[in-house]
């Protein structure tokens, strides 16, 4: 996925925030489409292990049905930064 087409996807909806899939972004894609002012939601991490990745590359928020396992991710991520 190139950021410049989330970016424009973004833009053509005037939306600040875009949702994604995380198996289709990498770090670098996150950076470029945070610094254009808009928001990554990663979705559906499944696994806490797809959470953390999800974490790991920068986005806002992961999205996902296991709620409680997104929380202990997030929780647990937090305490390490």
């Amino acid at each position: 996925m190139i950021a410049a087409d989330l970016v424009a996807q973004a833009r053509a909806a005037r939306a600040t925030v875009i949702q994604h899939h995380f198996a289709d972004l990498e770090r670098d894609v996150v950076s470029e489409v945070r610094a254009a002012g808009i928001a990554v939601w990663a979705w559906p991490p499944i696994t806490k292990e797809e959470i953390r990745f999800a974490q790991d590359i920068g986005v806002a928020a992961p999205m996902g049905d296991d709620v409680r396992a997104i929380m202990e991710v997030i929780k647990a991520t937090s305490a390490d930064r």
